[in-house]
C-alpha cells in the first residue's frame, strides 16, 4: 500500500508521500500563507474578531497532523518543492463522544474565544454522524490547500483521491469531510462522496457570538456540507 501511496500524482511532475516531522515548517507556511487567507470561515470570523487566534489554532492543529501518519504532501518531483497538502486524522465515534450543551459551549467560548465558533458549527453539522457510520474508524479531512502557482493542475483532486489509500491502510471504513467551499464540494462529489447534512450560511445563527456571523460569506459559497464516502 505504501508504494501505491507514493506513486506520482501527475505524470513525472508532481509526486506524493505521507507527511513526516521534517515537513513541519513547509506545511505551516502553506497553511498560513495559502489556506488561512482563503478560508471563508476564518475570513467571516475575522470581520468580527482578530484573525490571529484562528491562525494560531490552525497552526497548532497542523503540528498534530504532520506526524500522525494520516496526511499527504504533494511536491514538485524536479525541485522537491512542497506544493500541496491534505491534513487528516483518524477518529472513532463511541459513547464517550458526548456533545456539549449550549451552556457548556458558552462557558468554553469565554475561555477559548472565536476559535470555538467553527467548532460549534461543525458540531451541529455532525450531530447525526453516528447514525451514518456507527462506531467504525473513519478518516476526517480537515485542511487541504495547494500553492496558487500550481493551481488548475488537478493536484487537489489527486490528493483527495490518494487519501483513500491512506484511509484503507489505516483500517478506516469511511472518509468524512466538512466542506465549507463550493470548490471542494464539487471535487468531493465527483469522487463519490454523498452529502449527509448541510447548513446554509445565510440562515445559521451562531449562539456563541449571538450573530449570523456567516451571513455575508460571498458567492458562490452557500453552505457547509457533511460529505461522507464509504471505502
Amino acid at each position: 500500500m505504501e508504494e501505491a501511496i507514493n506513486l506520482p500524482l501527475i505524470d513525472d511532475r508532481i509526486g506524493c508521500r505521507k507527511l513526516v516531522a521534517a515537513d513541519k515548517d513547509d506545511v505551516e507556511e502553506m497553511v498560513t500563507k495559502y489556506f488561512v487567507p482563503n478560508d471563508i470561515i476564518s475570513l467571516a470570523i475575522g470581520k468580527v474578531y482578530s484573525m490571529e487566534p484562528m491562525e494560531e489554532f490552525l497552526v497548532e492543529y497542523t503540528k498534530q497532523c504532520v506526524t500522525n501518519n494520516a496526511s499527504l504532501l504533494a511536491y514538485n518531483i524536479q525541485t522537491g518543492e512542497s506544493v500541496g497538502v491534505i491534513l487528516c486524522h483518524v477518529l472513532q465515534l463511541n459513547d464517550d463522544n458526548k456533545s456539549m450543551d449550549e451552556a457548556e459551549w458558552k462557558e468554553e467560548f469565554k475561555e477559548k474565544g472565536c476559535t470555538l465558533i467553527p467548532g460549534k458549527l461543525l458540531s451541529t453539522l455532525n450531530e447525526d454522524l453516528g447514525k451514518i457510520i456507527g462506531s467504525k474508524l473513519y478518516l476526517r479531512v480537515s485542511i487541504s490547500t495547494v500553492k496558487p502557482s500550481y493551481g488548475r493542475m488537478g493536484i487537489m483532486s489527486g490528493l483527495r483521491k490518494r487519501i483513500e489509500l491512506v484511509a484503507k491502510d489505516l483500517g478506516c471504513e469511511f472518509i468524512v469531510s466538512e466542506s465549507t467551499s463550493l470548490y471542494t464540494q464539487r471535487i468531493a462529489s465527483k469522487l463519490g462522496y454523498t452529502t449527509e447534512n448541510e447548513i446554509k450560511y445565510s440562515g445559521y445563527f451562531d449562539p456563541l457570538s449571538g450573530t449570523y456571523i456567516f451571513k455575508h460569506i460571498p458567492a458562490p459559497h452557500q453552505s457547509v456540507k457533511l460529505l461522507v464516502k464509504s471505502i
